[in-house]
């Protein structure tokens, strides 16, 4: 199932991220930015480099991912804030 268009948006939103980062996590099962929550910056590295089949993600794509992951436990926090 590919990413919500809220949810591309989101990722697309975070510093660092783009469109290729949203399509990277997407081709990896990455299904929603609320998933991100559970994930860890170097496991998804690792899981894009083994799905293409060579080394491609470098520290910046690491430290965008993290990003990634950062802003998404933030939008959690904010949600429970508002309860």
């Amino acid at each position: 199932m590919p990413l919500s268009p809220e949810d591309r948006a989101k990722i697309e939103a975070v510093h660092l991220c783009g469109p290729r980062t949203a399509d990277f996590l997407e081709m990896i099962g990455i299904k929603s930015f609320a998933a991100l929550t559970d994930a860890d910056a170097h496991d998804l590295r690792l899981a894009v480099n083994a799905h293409l089949g060579r080394p491609f993600i470098n520290a910046m794509g690491v430290r965008a991912f993290q990003n990634a992951i950062d802003a998404a436990k933030e939008e959690r926090r904010r949600r429970k804030r508002q309860r």
